[in-house]
């Protein structure tokens, strides 16, 4: 037999699951040890204890479950109550029982499963979606290319060229010819960072008496037809090393040396001074470099005038025949670390 008891003053609900008249309350001699306590409602205020159900007094119930029949017993005692036939004994968060719909309060009457609330189903569409939740990514440092270490390159004057194209002045009254200047040998040395531009240094210089007259294959690197008489050239470099043009007794070398470049490689502007005739004059050079750490090279051409270093153009005839005051400055470089 299954004893359901049911305490208004104290609002307990408590359930033994036995038989016949050895049921008892939980804790009581005798009593159940499966007795499980559960709340039920507290008693109407000014309401009175119901006499208890005695019980011998239970009988077994249909679906529905019976009334207890009250019996005489002790005042203040809770009625007893009978589970509907077949229920299984309440467990606390499994299942539960509450008062047949009817019964009047405090009064001893069946107990029923209790009917937990219908939930309303909630509509997919109302609910409103939830923001995708944004992950702030770490920051990833960044790293600043590491320069490339300056390299000194020593120029090969072998397989270079530094050279100047004479033209006589067209204006004059006597026809001349244009002739090619170039320096048979000098030295220089290049250093150079392929990503750091403002490692360049460069320092080209040569004898003037290295200055020769139309050598070799120079016109027609030049653009120029024809050759020079060899029994001119003799003469022609004698005027150009005299006192009245470069003075070579008084100011023996020519040279360059640049140090602000604009870039690394491909078209760079370099930018120095050309000391020449005892004057110095700012340079400025545009020229295509190429440098990979191993070898260097360079090439590229320029206007100077001769006047700005303090050098008249040659005459002759009383000035029927000169030279041009601008000469063309060629450079092509070659060099290896």
């Amino acid at each position: 037999m299954v004893v359901a008891r049911w305490s208004m003053g104290l609002s307990v609900l408590w359930v033994a699951c036995g038989s016949g008249p050895e049921a008892a309350a939980p804790g009581a001699p005798g009593s159940d040890p499966t007795a499980v306590e559960v709340a039920a409602p507290a008693a109407p205020p000014g309401s009175l204890p119901v006499e208890p159900a005695g019980a011998e007094a239970m009988a077994s119930g249909g679906a529905g479950g019976l009334p207890v029949a009250p019996t005489a017993a002790p005042m203040g005692s809770a009625p007893v109550v009978t589970l509907p036939s077949g229920a299984p004994a309440p467990v606390p968060g499994r299942n539960s029982y509450a008062m047949a719909p009817g019964s009047p309060a405090g009064a001893a009457g069946a107990l029923v499963p209790a009917v937990p609330a219908a939930v309303a189903p909630v509509d997919p569409a109302a609910v409103a979606p939830s923001a995708p939740s944004v992950v702030a990514a770490a920051p990833v440092p960044v790293t600043a290319p590491v320069a490339a270490a300056p390299v000194r390159y020593v120029l090969d004057a072998g397989s270079s060229h530094l050279w100047v194209l004479l033209r006589y002045d067209r204006s004059a009254v006597m026809k001349g010819h244009d002739h090619v200047v170039e320096a048979s040998t000098f030295d220089g040395r290049v250093t150079w960072s392929t990503t750091d531009a403002s490692a360049c240094d460069v320092d080209i210089q040569f004898p003037v008496t290295a200055l020769t007259i139309d050598p070799s294959g120079a016109r027609s690197r030049a653009g120029l037809t024809g050759e020079t008489p060899n029994g001119d050239l003799p003469d022609i470099k004698k005027n150009m090393l005299g006192s009245k043009q470069l003075d070579a007794s008084n100011y023996p070398t020519i040279r360059f040396q640049g140090s602000e470049c604009s870039g690394t490689s491909g078209a760079v502007t370099v930018r120095g001074t050309l000391s020449m005739h005892g004057v110095q004059r700012p340079l400025a050079m545009q020229l295509d470099v190429r440098a990979d750490g191993t070898s260097f090279a360079a090439s590229g051409k320029t206007k100077i005038r001769t006047s700005d270093f303090g050098v008249d153009p040659f005459t002759a005839l009383l000035g029927a025949l000169r030279n041009d005051d601008t000469l063309e400055l060629h450079v092509d470089v070659k060099g290896r670390r």
